[in-house]
C-alpha cells in the first residue's frame, strides 16, 4: 500500500494519543499511547517492527448537533431550499443540548461494552476536527484526553471545521453545559490534544485511504516501543464518513451501515492495517431519533433542547438574534410532553 505524504509544519512528534481507561471506574492509565509524526523516514519505523501487533478500531458516530436538528425535527416543507442550504452550510455545527444529554448518557453505555470486548487494557480516543465530533467525544469519554485527527471529517454536511482558536473558544464557553459529568473538572477545551499541527486544509478532508496512512506510519513508530500485542482506538467521526469507507473497504457487516447518533461499530485490522472482520455494537443507546425505528423516533424537539443551536447561528434556523423558538423546528405535540433534555 502506497503511503500519503503527511503535511505537516514540524518533524517532531506532534501527538500522543492519550489512552484512556476502557473501566469508567477507573482513572485514566497514562500508558503510551500513538506518537503521531509528520515528516520522517517511513523505512526506518517499519524497520523497527519487530512483533506482530493487531489493530482494532471502534468507530463512533458524533452525537445529536444542529444540522441533525434541521434535518430530523424540521417541520415538512419539501420545497423550502432554503432551509436545506443552511442545514448543509450551518457553521461548524455543535451539539444540540439534546445531543449533549445522550452522548454523555450513551458514552458510559459504550465505556461498559469496551471494557466488556477489551477488559482492562487501554485505549485512545480520537475525533475528526468537526466541533461536533470533539464535543462528542468529550462528553462520551470524560476521563481522558481526546485527540482530533485529519482525513475523517464528513464533505457536504455542515461547513467545514472553524479555526483552532475558535473551536477552543467555544468549548471554553460552553464547558457549564457537561461539567457535572466530567469527573476531571477541567475545561473541555483543555481535556482536547490540540498539538496536531498539520495543514489547515487537511482537518476539514474526508478520505479514508489518507487516514489509514497516517495511522499506518505511526502505528509501526509506536509498535518497537509497545509490549501490547493489541493497538485499540475509539473514532469519532460521522455516519457519511463511517458508512462509505467501511461499506467500500471492509464490506460484509459494515456493508451500508446506518448509524444512529452515538452508535459505534468495530473494525479488527492485521498488523498492516488490512480489516479483518467487523461488528456493529448494536443495542441500549439513548436516542430521540432513530433511523431503525419510526415508532421509537421523536420528530419535535422543545426549544430547550436546541437552545445552544440558537444561541450560535438563530439565522441559520430561521430565526434572528435573541429569538428562543425556531419556526422550522417542530414544537412537542401537546402541553406536557417530553423534552429530550428533561
Amino acid at each position: 500500500r502506497g503511503r500519503t505524504p503527511m503535511l505537516f509544519r514540524s518533524g517532531i512528534a506532534i501527538i500522543a494519543l492519550a489512552c484512556t481507561s476502557s473501566l469508567a471506574t477507573q482513572p485514566v492509565q497514562h500508558k503510551p499511547g500513538l506518537h503521531m509524526r509528520g515528516k520522517g523516514s517511513a523505512t526506518q519505523a517499519a524497520a523497527a517492527v519487530n512483533q506482530p501487533t493487531a489493530v482494532e478500531i471502534v468507530y463512533v458516530r458524533h452525537g445529536h448537533a444542529c444540522h441533525n436538528a434541521l434535518k430530523y425535527q424540521a417541520t415538512p416543507n419539501y420545497f423550502n431550499l432554503d432551509r436545506l442550504v443552511k442545514r448543509v452550510t450551518f457553521p461548524d455545527p455543535p451539539l444540540t443540548d439534546c445531543g449533549q444529554k445522550l452522548s454523555i448518557a450513551n458514552g458510559e453505555i459504550l465505556r461498559k461494552k469496551l471494557s466488556a470486548m477489551w477488559g482492562d487494557g487501554t485505549y485512545s480516543v480520537g475525533t475528526s476536527y468537526s466541533l461536533r465530533a470533539i464535543e462528542s467525544g468529550l462528553a462520551m469519554f470524560p476521563r481522558g484526553k481526546i485527540n482530533p485527527l485529519p482525513y475523517i471529517t464528513e464533505e457536504g454536511s455542515g461547513e467545514k471545521p472553524a479555526t483552532i482558536e475558535k473551536q477552543k473558544a467555544y468549548l471554553s464557553a460552553n464547558n457549564t453545559r457537561s461539567q457535572k459529568a466530567y469527573l476531571s473538572g477541567k475545561k473541555d477545551s483543555r481535556r482536547v490534544n490540540w498539538m496536531a499541527v498539520i495543514e489547515d486544509q487537511d482537518r476539514g478532508v474526508s478520505d479514508y485511504k489518507k487516514f489509514l496512512s497516517f495511522l499506518n506510519l505511526n502505528i509501526r513508530r509506536q509498535r518497537a516501543k509497545s509490549t501490547d500485542k493489541q493497538l485499540r482506538l475509539v473514532i469519532v467521526s460521522h455516519s457519511g464518513f463511517i458508512r462509505k469507507s467501511l461499506s467500500k473497504f471492509v464490506g460484509g457487516a459494515c456493508s451500508k451501515l446506518h448509524l444512529d447518533n452515538n452508535e459505534g461499530v468495530k473494525v479488527s485490522h492485521d498488523a498492516d492495517l488490512m480489516a479483518k472482520g467487523c461488528e456493529p455494537l448494536n443495542g441500549e443507546l439513548k436516542t430521540w431519533y432513530t433511523k431503525k425505528s419510526n415508532a421509537a423516533s421523536k420528530e419535535y424537539l422543545c426549544p430547550k433542547d436546541y437552545a445552544t443551536c440558537m444561541k450560535k447561528a438563530p439565522d441559520r434556523f430561521g430565526a434572528k438574534k435573541g429569538d428562543k423558538i425556531s419556526k422550522w423546528i417542530k414544537g412537542p405535540p401537546w402541553n406536557g410532553a417530553a423534552c429530550c433534555t428533561d
